[in-house]
């Protein structure tokens, strides 16, 4: 008896092993795998006999293939919810993408609106100087090309004006369409 009982005792350590992997099981696996570890406890705690001692020395045999196919099911899982993450990650990268070429576009869009509004002045500034000039136009080509280009300044100065007030109109659009469009 004695004898049986030292084996017991240590196939009882090994079934404590047991009881430390499946810590980190799927809920259902670990609380059916803690039902199969608590009644052998239970045998050994009720073992009187030789034969049930010998009975509990194979315990070990009968829990460890349901808990290689738990840790496998575990493992499943994990793998499952890896391939998730990474195809979040993609999505993710993916929108800031799209969210960083949209800002690319407001960001050149800005640029070609100032632009074309500091050509505008530039253009006004020009007309000014030259459309009332303090010395008289010495040829008519002159004053014809000066005609021109006043009107082309005084009415590029207004399309101008209203462009850049409608670009800086849709650029707020857009970045208030990013805003509310982002997941």
């Amino acid at each position: 008896m004695r004898e049986i009982r030292e084996k017991a005792k240590r196939v009882n350590k090994i079934v404590e092993g047991l009881r430390r992997r499946c810590d980190n099981l799927l809920p259902e696996d670990k609380s059916k795998l803690t039902k199969l570890l608590d009644n052998a406890a239970t045998q050994l705690a009720q073992a009187e006999t030789y034969k049930d001692y010998y009975q509990f020395l194979f315990v070990p045999e009968h829990i460890e293939p349901e808990l290689r196919i738990a840790e496998q099911r575990r493992d499943e899982r994990i793998r499952l919810d890896e391939e998730q993450v990474d195809e979040l990650t993609q999505k993710i990268a993916i929108q800031n993408d799209e969210i960083a070429s949209g800002w690319k576009v407001v960001g050149i869009g800005l640029a070609v609106l100032v632009g074309a509004y500091l050509l505008a002045e530039v253009c006004a500034s020009f007309c000014n100087q030259h459309l009332d000039p303090p010395h008289s136009v010495t040829s008519a080509l002159g004053g014809i090309l000066l005609a021109i280009l006043g009107a082309i300044g005084c009415l590029g100065v207004i399309v101008f004006g209203l462009v850049f007030w409608l670009g800086i109109v849709v650029v707020i659009a857009m970045v208030f369409w990013q805003i509310v469009s982002r997941p």
